[in-house]
């Protein structure tokens, strides 16, 4: 078991707990709905909560509740931590 540095630099580094790839994890297990999938998608490309709300056409609260849920399900501390753990398994 390690750690992985995504951010060196004079900022705080993100630090990921990772295991080696015979062990499974939920994060290498992640399954999202097809809509947090869409919310995923959009937020790594950058936009915000308002911008994917209007895009999909729902409430600004129903995507915060969809990044919930997956922040929930990946077992992580933030969306950058999803994002990651999506880029892992293949999912974005």
């Amino acid at each position: 078991m390690g750690y992985k540095t995504l951010c060196p630099g004079p900022a705080r580094p993100i630090r990921l707990h990772y295991k080696s790839k015979h062990m499974t994890t939920q994060n290498t297990e992640l399954k999202l709905s097809t809509r947090e999938t869409e919310v995923l998608k959009l937020t790594a490309e950058g936009l915000t909560t308002k911008e994917i709300a209007q895009k999909l056409f729902l409430s600004p609260n129903t995507i915060e509740s969809h990044r919930r849920s997956m922040i929930k399900k990946a077992q992580v501390r933030n969306m950058n931590a999803v994002i990651f753990c999506a880029m892992n398994a293949g999912i974005i």
